[in-house]
Formats: structure tokens, sequence, C-alpha cells
């Protein structure tokens, strides 16, 4: 991993996001490293390779290579995190399943961070940021003196005294089940015990590639009886490498690596079933609290939650919440960015909150228009509302003076067009078009929609252009041929007759 030394402070501060090409067989191990050596990480560092060589006419490479720069480049997810095959893993979550197929990673016991789909879905819910914490910082001191013990019938005691012996300062026990170490073997134990007595850190993994170590048989509690830290549902490769981490961080108390080890530092284990669970929210007790402009740590309590919660309330809808906001926070700001990039109004437009974007259009009408503001990747609301084929949110937003062309030129709004009539995408078309876009406008290559839909005979697109639009039939594409002359040339009779009627009507 000679390529951690490059990434200095001063480099950090050149880019808004890195991606790692990686070889596949030990990318799960890398990835899991980087994620506890990159300390306060705030912005996207994206691992990918391909099963198949990127000179190879198959290779997924080109694909993973493509998606991974546009996540790095432009969603916000302050992660280490690995891209493969149209999803994107947490870097400490992923293993690699299978040497042949395509497909090769997978996170058993965590969800895939995004997808990608006909559009990129984020679960924004599901980021784990640390970037708050404090200024960016890579902690190179890693532990070497770890390793990986599985347990298997018929081990020995000399088999596993020989594995704990120094300089073995941290190990990772593979027990069978929940976390489980058969009860007819005391000599086992004792070296176990043996072996924590010295300082040895043991962490206890499950062999299943999915679930979690639980101390509920008496099998597994022996372990705990004699000091052995619980993985939960860690893979292999992240047990290692925060064993590693924080064997080199924490290395002259042992009580506070044991505590670190059953800590969630980077979203690695899932919070302990066993465990009793929180009470809800007493969210006015939450606000008021937040509201004292006196007190330093409650000022930044509210910079950090607040945010949140207005999201949540964006991506659900949640009026009532969001009103509440909006009275007990003094001057609160909607037009603040939140953690993800967006502004509040652009969730609304991307999970259809109707209510919300309303009431964010009406508070910012007052002072400053966010109607027009433009995202992290420099998109509006109304380009994403679009995209959601919602026409009471565009209706909404050109109500309030949105415009297309705030932030994308012409022959990108063209190229759009242009993009639709090649599917025959009629819906899309008319949420464009009811955006405001210009139904004969040109795309890079002078291009018009009226041209496209012809030559893929995308017919229901050829019959909205033509009765919805100014659309002007004459314009020739870079042949020379206009829409009627290339119709009758790939003999799409229906085609050739509206375009026809069209003519002798204009």
């Amino acid at each position: 991993m000679i390529f951690v030394y490059f990434f200095t402070q001063e480099v950090y501060n050149l880019f808004n996001g890195f991606v790692i090409l990686h070889g596949t067989d030990t990318m799960s191990y890398t990835a899991a490293a980087l994620s506890f050596i990159f300390e306060n990480l705030s912005k996207p560092v994206v691992l990918t390779g391909s099963q198949i060589p990127i000179f190879e006419t198959r290779s997924d490479g080109r694909d993973n290579l493509i998606g991974s720069l546009l996540l790095a480049g432009q969603y916000l997810i302050p992660e280490v995190t690995l891209y493969f095959r149209n999803r994107l893993y947490r870097g400490n979550r992923v293993t690699k399943i299978d040497s042949e197929g395509l497909n090769a990673f997978y996170s058993h016991n965590f969800p895939t961070l995004a997808e990608f789909r006909t559009k990129v879905e984020v679960k924004w819910d599901l980021v784990f940021d640390r970037s708050s914490e404090g200024p960016f910082n890579v902690h190179t001191n890693l532990n070497r003196n770890v390793s990986l013990l599985r347990l298997f019938p018929g081990i020995t005691y000399l088999t596993m005294r020989q594995f704990l012996e120094p300089p073995i300062q941290g190990v990772v026990l593979q027990t069978y089940g929940a976390g489980n170490l058969p009860t007819n073997r005391p000599d086992l134990i004792e070296e176990l015990r043996k072996a924590s007595e010295r300082g040895v850190l043991i962490v206890n993994c499950t062999q299943c590639a999915k679930g979690s170590v639980h101390y509920i048989y008496e099998a597994a509690t022996a372990l705990q009886k004699i000091g052995v830290c619980s993985g939960l549902d860690m893979t292999i490769e992240a047990a290692l490498m925060k064993l590693s981490y924080i064997l080199g961080k924490y290395s002259s108390d042992k009580k506070v690596m044991k505590m670190k080890m059953a800590e969630n530092l980077r979203g690695e284990m899932s919070a302990d079933s066993t465990k009793v669970t929180c009470p809800k929210i007493n969210l006015n007790w939450i606000l008021n609290a937040t509201n004292d402009e006196t007190n330093e740590e409650s000022v930044h309590f509210r910079q950090s939650l607040i945010p949140w919660l207005i999201a949540t309330c964006a991506q659900t809808d949640d009026i009532a919440t969001l009103h509440h906001i909006q009275q007990v926070q003094n001057g609160i700001k909607f037009n603040t960015v939140l953690p993800c990039g967006s502004l509040p109004l652009h969730i609304c437009a991307k999970h259809n909150a109707i209510k919300c974007a309303d009431l964010l259009l009406r508070i910012s009408s007052n002072e400053n228009s966010i109607v027009n503001e433009p995202d992290h990747v420099g998109f509006t609301a109304l380009f994403y509302a679009v995209l959601q084929l919602n026409d009471t949110m565009i209706e909404l937003l050109i109500r309030y003076g949105a415009k297309l062309t705030a932030t994308l030129k012409p022959s990108e709004i063209g190229m759009y067009l242009c993009n639709c009539v090649k599917n025959n995408q009629v819906d899309r078309l008319k949420a464009w078009h009811k955006a405001g876009a210009n139904l004969d406008q040109t795309d890079y290559d002078g291009r018009t929609p009226i041209l496209l839909a012809v030559n893929y005979n995308s017919v229901d697109c050829v019959h909205y252009l033509l009765n919805n639009g100014n659309v002007d039939i004459s314009w020739p594409d870079n042949r020379g041929m206009t829409p009627l002359q290339i119709a009758k040339q790939r003999g799409f009779d229906n085609i050739v007759q509206v375009l026809s009627s069209y003519a002798s009507n204009s």
C-alpha cells in the first residue's frame, strides 16, 4: 500500500475525491485497512478493479472505472468504499466471494451504499460520516504482529499455542456458529486464557459468511470470561485490519484497546442486538436544548444535528417536523448545504416531497430565492424533478421562477431531449417540455430531437414533438438530409405519413 504515503495534507487538499485501482484478490483487505488508516476522512475514496484484464475486449474494468470516477467526483460519500459491478460497498464490510464471476464482491451483513440502475441510488442514511471529529490524518503505524486462527475439529492445543506465542500481539479467532468454541476442549480455553493474560488481544469472529457473534451460549461465554473481545458481524478482513490499527495506535493500554475493538469506529460492525435499544427521540427537548447561543457545545450540536433532521424531513415529506424546526430554531436557514452535498430543496425534488418543497420555497421567496441554486454537482431542483417525472413538483418550481437554463446550456438541454427520443421515452420528453425545454433545441452536434426521433423510428416521440412544439422539419442533419428524407430512406412509412401531413399543414 505504497500509495498511502502520497496522501499528505497538501495532496489531500488538492482533490475532491480519489479513485484507487487495485487487484481484486486483496482489494477487500486494502479497503478495510484504509478505512482505519484514514482518520476523519471528509472526501470519497473509491477502490475498484476488474476480473478480466483491461486490455481484453470483454473487460469489466472500464465500467468499474467509470462508475468509480462518477462516485468519487459527484457524490460526497466521506468513506473508503469499494465499487464493483454497479454496486458501491463500504470498504470494511465487503469481501471477495467469487474468483471467476464478475459479481466478485459482496457484503453479507450490510447493505450497499449505492447502486447504479437507470439512475444512481445513494442510501444517504447509511453513510458513515466522521469528518467533523477533527482534521484529516493518515495513521500509518500498523502493528504487523497479528494473525488469523481458524478453528477446526481436531485442532491441538499445541497448534493453538504456536499461533499465540510471541511476537504475536493480536489474533482474530474464527469460531463456529455464533462465536462458539467446544465446551469439551478446556485445553484450548487454557491456551487462550494464558495468551490473554500475557497481553495478546484476541477477537472472536464467526466462520459463517453471514451473521454475528453472540455471547448467549455456554460455548461462547467461556471465551468472554477469559477476556476475548467480540467481533460481532465484522468481516475477517475488517477484524484483522482493525486489530492491526488499534495495536499500532493504543499499544500502551490494553483496556483502551479492548474498548476500541468493541467500538464501531468506521461503520465496520453493527450494534449488538442483545443490548437495550435506545428510547425514542424527544424532538422538543433536542430543539430547545440546542437553541442556547451562549453555550458553545449547544451551538456545535445544533450545527451537526439540525441539517440531518432537515434532510430527513425533506426525504420523507415530513412537513410537521419541518414546521416545528422553523418555529423553535430562531433564524434557521434552509439554504444550507447538507452533508450529502445538496440543499433541502434538492432532496425534496429527488423524493417527490411536495409539501416540504412548497414550505421551503415560500420561506426563501421572502429572502434569497433558492429555487435555482445548484447542488455540489451543478444540478438544480428542477433538473431532479424532471428526472423523477413529477409534474406537480415541476409546476411548483416553475411557479417560483425555476429555469432549466439557470445551470444548463441550451446544447445540454438539447442533448437530454435527444436522449429521450432515442429511447422513445415520451413521458420523459413531456417532463422536459413542461420544465420549459424548447423541443427544437439542438444538441452538441447540431441535431434536433425530431431528427433523432426519426432516425430511431421513435414514432410516439415524433407525434409528441409535432403536436406540442414549433418544430422545424426542414432542419438537416450533418449529411444534409431532412427528417422526411431520412424517413423515406429508412422505409419508416408511418413517420413519412405523419411528417408529410405536418408539412402540408404548416
